[in-house]
Parts: structure tokens; sequence; C-alpha cells
């Protein structure tokens, strides 16, 4: 394939050819995806010379156009087709998609900027087939392209700079052109940094992604990659398409803002994980497809915390990781589920995978580990990786692996934690029932008891401590627990680590509050910017005080983050979402997170106006409120 990335044109001049082996399912016809950003493609059929093809556009979703080639008669078992094409396009952006004067980004995972076949499964379900094979792109000599992955070297020619990308393991192809500065770090893994500008951090985060690749790689299996890559792009790519990271085979790439931060272990364990989850093992089928991908990759990420920040591990089961997405914790989805959006694990796709897979589905593979074994889990995610690197792995594949592995009947947990929706409430109750002892009794819903093994903590009114596990099953559950015969019982709790999703009365009265700006969020991620607007105010004005979870604020912030997107297509919108952002920041509740991103959000909807007064202000209180939770958002880098 040849490129010639013309980025003061704002154009990709994209030709070449594109090879396949003929199987049961493309003797007839093959289907092929191109963007519609990318221009009108030509196709010619270069091989084999006997049969013909007619070539239909069928109608595609998200922007893509899908080209369905028919063949007559039809193709020869394992007969090689070789399809010839040339376009040009790529002026406007789109999902991971972004292309002007002095960067572009063409993710292959978000985007068909180049041809991709589909791959039909038996249940007539597609994938895109990954690639190999040899890329040149040409670009001005001051620009540095990057594809990951790959062997490469480079060839000047006056004011043109050539360079031949060599792609030998089976990979989905991105395309990276920027003002780059490479470095390169040797280690058991190659690594190499693409970065915009010069800093001392790059070599920190090499050697704390390298420590991530080894630690992951003991929980999924080796590797599956020759290198490792870290990308950066630019914050105003970030913020125009709305994507915070990208996981590509053998590298990630990473907005500018990241390099700013604390290392976050959440975030990269997470787009770490997708290097088995997403990159070297692809999923396929009508089930499950969200949690192979997203939901393994976060169950990845909780691993990392676990090993590198154990003493955020509570806090990122129970209300997220700091400087990560709140929403990808067990209070997320339960926000979630009281907003009116919840679905069965098995029913995930990728509509929903960011969403319930991030916040639901990590948690529940993290129980599933902890229910058979960590060292059985372990096994059976090393034997997937491998069985399934060559061909997408299905969600029936998946679960019968895993039972396989554990050596035990789990129809029980699949039933409960896969195939229906919701999450555990219990009420417990306790008495002495006599000198050492005490009775528990622990009460379900009757149509929605769980079978449950869960952590007890008795403590005394001396403040000891005695802890046991209990295991519960249907509606009710009584037992006794023995404890020193000096130990007065004070009080009980149940799973007091969050190890368990589950529903409590205090985060059921949080999500509940919270559900109105979940409701907000979920419309304008929709495209339904009125609606959400019209949502979001009407909820304002029935927020009443005290207001002890924010509901105030959240519902300010979702509104006026809404707005500040589109502060570009109207000065009115950046007045209404400076608007916004003030009231947050008055309100009497504020999360600090989330306040933290509200000034800083502030402070540069006043730079763009020029208003120097409100700038200096909010971002002396960005400053301020980032300090005060670690530096989490590394706001001294970003204003």
């Amino acid at each position: 394939m040849r490129i010639e990335a013309r980025l003061p044109e704002k154009n990709l001049q994209v030709q070449g050819t594109f090879a396949f082996d003929a199987d049961d399912q493309t003797r007839d016809s093959v289907d092929v995806v191109v963007n519609k950003n990318m221009g009108r493609p030509t196709f010619r059929l270069l091989s084999p010379k006997q049969p013909q093809f007619v070539v239909k556009e069928v109608p595609a979703a998200d922007g893509q156009a899908v080209y369905r080639f028919l063949f007559s008669p039809r193709l020869v078992p394992h007969q090689t087709v070789r399809i010839g094409f040339a376009y040009q396009g790529g002026t406007l952006p789109a999902a991971q998609f972004f292309l002007d004067s002095a960067y572009c980004m063409a993710g292959g995972y978000g985007v068909a900027w180049y041809p991709q076949v589909l791959a039909r499964q038996a249940d007539n379900s597609t994938s895109t087939m990954e690639g190999t094979g040899t890329i040149r792109v040409t670009t001005a000599r001051r620009f540095t392209p990057v594809i990951m992955g790959s062997q490469f070297h480079s060839i000047g020619k006056g004011k043109l700079l050539t360079t031949e990308f060599t792609v030998r393991t089976p990979a989905i192809f991105s395309l990276f052109v920027g003002h780059y500065i490479r470095s390169d770090y040797s280690g058991p893994l190659p690594i190499g940094a693409y970065r915009l500008t010069r800093d001392t951090v790059t070599s920190a985060y090499v050697r704390k992604c390298a420590r991530i690749i080894e630690e992951l790689s003991q929980e999924f299996g080796p590797y599956a990659f020759g290198s490792f890559n870290i990308v950066e792009y630019p914050d105003e790519v970030a913020a125009k398409l709305g994507i915070g990271g990208i996981s590509e085979c053998a590298g990630i790439a990473l907005p500018s803002a990241s390099f700013g931060k604390p290392f976050n272990y959440a975030l990269f364990g997470y787009e770490l994980g997708h290097q088995w989850w997403g990159n070297a093992v692809r999923s396929t089928g009508k089930k499950g497809t969200g949690i192979l991908s997203e939901a393994m990759a976060q169950y990845g990420s909780l691993q990392v915390v676990k090993r590198f920040d154990p003493t955020q591990t509570e806090q990122y089961r129970r209300t997220g990781y700091p400087g990560y997405n709140k929403e990808q914790s067990g209070l997320g989805y339960l926000t979630l589920v009281a907003s009116g959006s919840d679905t069965a694990l098995q029913n995930v796709s990728s509509a929903e995978a960011h969403s319930i897979g991030d916040s639901k589905g990590f948690l529940v593979l993290e129980l599933l580990a902890e229910t058979i074994g960590k060292e059985r889990m372990r096994a059976a995610l090393h034997h997937l990786t491998t069985k399934y690197r060559d061909h997408p792995l299905t969600w029936e594949n998946f679960l019968n692996e895993i039972q396989q592995a554990a050596g035990q009947d789990l129809a029980w947990f699949y039933e409960q934690w896969l195939n229906r929706t919701g999450a555990p409430e219990w009420t417990l109750s306790w008495q002495l029932s006599g000198q050492g002892q005490v009775a528990l009794k622990v009460v379900q819903p009757p149509r929605t008891a769980y079978r449950l093994r869960l952590d007890a903590e008795l403590i005394s009114t001396a403040g000891k401590t005695v802890r046991c596990v209990v295991e519960v099953a249907g509606a009710t559950t009584t037992l006794r627990q023995e404890v020193p015969p000096d130990f007065i019982v004070q009080q009980v709790r149940l799973d007091p680590e969050f190890k368990v999703l589950h529903w409590s009365e205090e985060y059921r009265a949080r999500a509940m509050v919270l559900a109105d700006a979940s409701r907000v969020r979920n419309l304008w991620l929709s495209g339904k910017v009125p609606e959400a607007l019209a949502m979001g105010e009407a909820a304002l004005a029935k927020v009443s005080q005290p207001d002890p979870y924010g509901a105030e604020f959240a519902l300010c912030f979702e509104l006026g983050f809404l707005q500040a997107r589109r502060s570009r297509q109207s000065p009115a919108f950046r007045e209404e979402a400076i608007a916004y952002f003030l009231r947050a920041v008055r309100c009497p509740v504020r999360e600090p997170q989330g306040l933290t991103n509200a000034y800083l959000l502030l402070a540069k909807l006043a730079q763009a106006k020029g208003d120097k007064e409100l700038f200096a202000w909010a971002r002396s209180c960005a400053l301020t409120a980032d300090a005060l939770t670690g530096n989490a958002e590394g706001v001294a880098s970003r204003l």
C-alpha cells in the first residue's frame, strides 16, 4: 500500500493491493469496508483472471461504506484473490481519524481508512481481517510517520520523506503523522516513544510500561508482538474526537495531557490490557463481544493496580481510581442502573462495552477469578490467548474454556452474573446467641437472590475485629459465628472491602441522585443534544438543598462539558458553558476530581474568550484543587 500524506492540503492519497484466500464464506462474495470520508474508491480484480466480479455498495452505519464483491463463477477454495484500489480523501474528522496541516491520526480500529476485508463467521457475524504487508508513506521531510508493530526505514528525496513499513505480525493498521521526536529504549522488549515535545518523564513512563507488560504476561500469557510503542497525539485531537487513549497492535497512543499527569496505573493497565484482549485476541459472534475486549482489558487494569498501587484497589472497585474515569467502577454501574441503562453481560456489544463492560464487567471477571482460584484463571487465560491468536474467540468458547480450567460446574455463576441484569442486595441483622456466639441473618429479594461467598467483619466495643467468610444462598441465610468470650460485638459488616459488586443503602441513595446526570451524558453521547439540555435543565430545577451527594454539581458539570464541546460552533455555547461551570464550582457539594476538571475547563474557555481575569482565577483554583487530589489531573502542565 502506498500513501501520500499531504497534510497542508488535508488530503490522503492511498493506492495499492490487498489479497486474501477464498474460503467457504467468501467464495461467492466478500465485503470490504472503506470510510466514506476517504472518498469513493476504484477497485480492479488483479487475480485470478477467470471470474468476473461486480462491486455493489450496501448500506452501512457510522460513516462506513461497505463494498460487496460478487464473484461469478464462484471462487475455487483456497484460491488467492488480489484486488487493486485507489482513492483520496480525509477532509472530515471521524472516529479515530483526524487530519489537518500539522497532524494526522488514522486509527484502524475506529475507522476503515484503508480497505478492510470482513471475515464472515458461520453464525453470519463479521470481523475485520488482520493483515500483514508493506506500507510506504510519503510525507514532507518535517513530519515523521508511525505505524506500530512494524520494521521500517526511510529515504529522503528533496523536500519529501518516504518511509517503508513492513508488518509481519497480523494486525489492524493505524497511521500517525506528526512532528515527532523518537526515542528508543533497549531491553527484553524493544520500546520506542514518539513524543511531540522533549521532556524528562518519557523514560519513566517507558520503564513502568515495561513492568506492566511483564505483569500482564503473567496474567494473560506471552506478549504477542516483537516491540512496543508509545505515541503522543495533541490534546486538540483528543478533544475533537472525544478519545482519551487508543490501544493498537504493539503500542498505545495517548494525548499530550497524559504525560503531564502522575503515572496512572489504571489507565495504562487498561490500555496495555488491550494488547491481549481486542488486539492479539479478537472476539466474534453475537454475544459477549464487549466483555471479551473492554471488560477483559479493564480486568487487566485492576490486576495492575493490585500489583503496583494496592492501596487504591478498594477505591477503584467502589468509586473509581484517582485520575481515571469515575464511571468505571461499582458505583458507576449502579448509577447506570438507576438511570435506566442496564444490559446482561452476555448481551454487551460494542455499544455498551465502555459503560457496562468497564463498570460491572471487570468486577464480575475479578469475582470469577476469585471463585475458581487465581491460578486456574491465569491458566485459562494463557490457554485462550494462545489458542485464539489466529482466529476469533466466541463468547461460548470463552465460557467453555473457563469452566474446563475451573474443574467445576459454573452454570450457577454464569446464570446469576452473566445472563441477567442487576447486582445483589441484602439486609443483614445479627444478635448475640450466647457467650462466644453471634447469630447472623442475611435476607435477599427472593426473585433475585444470589449465591455468594462474602467476607464478614465483626467489630467489638474495644475496636478489635474478627473476620470470617460466610456463604449465602436463597432468600434467607442464617448462620452462627464464634467469637472470643470477652469479645463484645458492636457492629457486623458484610463485604467490607466491596469485593462483590452490590447495592448498599448509601450507594442506592447516591446512584438515584446522580442518575439524572448519567441520563444527560448518555443523551449527548448518542447525539441527542437538545434532549440532553432539556433534561438537564429540568433536573436542575428539581434539585433541593441539602444536596449531600452533589446532584447539582454533577448536572452543571455535564451541561457545561456538553456546551464546551460545542463552543467552537458559537460564542453563545461558550458563554453557556462558562455559566454552567461557574455554577458548578460554587455548589455546596462538589466531587473532588470533577471540581479540578471544572476549574480546568473553565480556564480553557476563559483563555479562548480572552478573559485574562477569569483565566487567572480559574487556573489558580484548578492548581489548588489538583494539589488536594495528589495532582491526579496534571493541571500545571495542561495550562
